[in-house]
């Protein structure tokens, strides 16, 4: 029997007699968990972080977060680091996808994108940026997995100021003291104009 542990209170057991298996089984793609209850074997699907029936190919503004694996400080290696933002760059010239603003922070890494008129959906954008850029870390020493599995982002609305989360992502360094101002920081910029 694979390593198991004792169900939390997710309400799936209420005596807390069931068994929680490693989440390795896949249905329809999306990661599952199985647990494992007196005679019963039931299937948890993860919930997904994307708005249901959304189409994210839409040319709207996104803030994304992508996190380290176990939150590793990887990116304090300035060389892994540029190669990373190198990467970025041609990511943005070979898919015509605009980043508007970018940050490459020590455990994560915040971007401020839009498709445009590129069609591509910001999943597939965000996988391949993850793919090369995991490629990359092994020339470094990453281990086989250098990210999260998945990634957090935000539609940013029409009412919502583009240009502050620019800054709220630019200045990130500047809160986490790691210099005095963006423009000191060289992991961080923008690579397209900010929509009004």
């Amino acid at each position: 029997m694979p390593s198991c542990k004792r169900e939390s209170q997710s309400g799936l057991n209420s005596a807390g007699t069931g068994l929680v298996g490693p989440a390795k089984s896949r249905r329809g793609g999306v990661p599952v968990q199985v647990v494992f209850t007196f005679m019963k074997v039931r299937q948890v699907q993860r919930r997904s972080l994307r708005l249901k029936g959304f189409d994210y190919s839409q040319p709207f503004a996104y803030f994304v977060t992508v996190c380290t694996k176990d939150k590793q400080e990887l990116f304090a290696d300035e060389k892994l680091s540029h190669e990373i933002i190198t990467c970025l760059k041609d990511e943005r010239e070979t898919t015509g996808v605009k980043i508007f603003a970018f940050c490459l922070m020590p455990n994560h890494f915040h971007l401020l994108i839009s498709p445009g008129d590129s069609g591509m959906s910001i999943s597939r954008f965000m996988g391949g940026v993850k793919s090369k850029t995991t490629r990359i870390g092994w020339k470094y020493g990453v281990g086989e997995k250098m990210w999260q599995g998945r990634f957090h982002d935000h539609v940013v609305r029409p009412n919502e100021p583009v240009k502050e989360i620019c800054e709220y992502i630019l200045n990130n360094p500047v809160r986490k003291k790691l210099v005095n101002s963006w423009k000191d920081y060289r992991f961080c910029g923008s690579l397209d104009r900010v929509p009004a």
